[in-house]
């Protein structure tokens, strides 16, 4: 089954893209991998 994804551009502080950055190689994602996980936990969380 093939999923439709979306692309988006986002701007981060150079401290939050080099934590973003040391976490993905960390946990072997991709940024836009951890970035999505993050965010739909975060969704989860809060109800969304």
């Amino acid at each position: 089954m093939t999923t439709t994804k979306k692309r988006l551009t986002i701007t981060m502080s150079d401290l939050v893209y080099k934590r973003l950055s040391d976490m993905s190689k960390e946990k072997g994602l991709s940024k836009s991998a951890l970035i999505t996980v993050a965010l739909d936990e975060f969704l989860k969380n809060n109800g969304k």
